[in-house]
């Protein structure tokens, strides 16, 4: 899976949690409010879903949930760690 395809996928779940925002790579979702904590959740399980990878209770930090971006990345490296 191509890196740009997970971003679209990621930038749909978000339109589809807030359509009220325009979200690109460096929106700051948290400091925004547009990902609350019940967004982040549901974030999370069409991501887990999707990729078919478990997001560990103790990642669900700022660090990776911060932007496009950082989620993007963060998935990512949840792929490569799976192959």
């Amino acid at each position: 899976m191509k890196d740009r395809e997970i971003q679209q996928f990621i930038t749909d779940i978000l339109m589809e949690i807030n359509e009220e925002y325009e979200i690109n790579e460096v929106t700051q979702l948290l400091e925004e409010e547009i990902l609350d904590s019940v967004s982040i959740l549901y974030l999370i399980t069409e991501l887990e879903s999707a990729y078919e990878i478990q997001i560990p209770l103790e990642d669900i930090v700022e660090e990776n949930f911060r932007n496009l971006e950082c989620i993007e990345k963060y998935v990512v490296s949840l792929i490569g760690e799976k192959e």
